[in-house]
């Protein structure tokens, strides 16, 4: 029963038509590039040239990545609607796509589509230095889901001929990095998402906890025909399970640098 007291907000009444685009987990990078900036960008550009005064109402935040995406969609800042400030609106005409793939597996007219837009960015970006290279990514104990043994994994992947690059602060620059490495050794993560431009039977080595191993990157890797391989890492005992973590989505990766063996 809801408190007497309590009122929910007014709802924000606009006269323009507005493009509602919300989806799950849409406040994290991974989720937002693979699955909101599809939908949100298709639509955006086949309905702006017919409703002028299109506004979009998005539940992705206003982190950098979102903010950068909106930016080369050209979609006005005073168009933008955040769902944190307005959770609730009535609009003269509310324009709703339907979704195109599953949670954290995105269609192939998805990936179409992104690997167009975010190709023609990038290819305006200088060359990457990472052709013919190995790159390895890693989790820092400050992340959710660390890569324990940090430093030896840095000691150990240099050794094998992987560098950890610098891979700027845009989404674009992080795409372009990425783009022509023929191997990549990384911590599963929202990172992933930065492989859409790798090129086709380039190698994933992902790094995984046993007890999580959500399948989202799959039609990623297969969609550019890349070869993937995980490799799984020890299983978090219970006791830490229990005392020291919310759930699986918080367990580290405990895995030695040896099972890059024979790489």
């Amino acid at each position: 029963m809801a408190h007497p007291h309590h009122r929910p907000a007014a709802a924000l009444q606009l006269k323009e038509p507005v493009l509602a685009v919300a989806d799950l987990s849409a406040e994290l990078y991974y989720h937002a590039q693979l699955e909101l900036m599809p939908r949100l960008g298709r639509a955006w550009q086949q309905l702006s040239a017919h409703y002028p005064g299109l506004r979009l109402w998005h539940n992705g935040g206003s982190a950098p990545w979102i903010s950068e995406a909106l930016s080369h969609l050209g979609i006005p800042a005073e168009r933008l609607l955040c769902a944190h400030r307005h959770p609730h609106l009535q609009a003269s005409l509310l324009l709703v796509p339907s979704y195109s793939s599953s949670f954290g597996r995105p269609g192939v007219c998805s990936l179409r589509w992104l690997r167009g837009f975010w190709g023609a960015i990038t290819e305006r970006l200088p060359k990457p230095d990472t052709s013919g290279l190995g790159v390895f990514l890693s989790r820092s104990p400050a992340q959710r889901r660390p890569l324990l043994q940090h430093q030896r994994w840095l000691l150990a992947t240099r050794k094998l001929g992987l560098y950890q690059p610098s891979l700027g602060c845009s989404v674009a620059q992080q795409l372009r990095a990425l783009q022509r490495t023929e191997r990549v050794v990384m911590a599963h993560g929202g990172a992933m998402a930065n492989l859409l431009l790798m090129r086709p039977k380039s190698e994933v080595i992902e790094l995984m906890n046993p007890g999580y191993q959500p399948p989202y990157s799959t039609s990623l890797l297969v969609s550019a025909n890349q070869r993937h391989r995980r490799c799984l890492g020890a299983v978090t005992p219970q006791i830490l399970q229990d005392l020291l973590y919310a759930g699986p989505l918080e367990w580290p990766l405990d895995l030695e640098p040896s099972a890059l063996t024979g790489l």
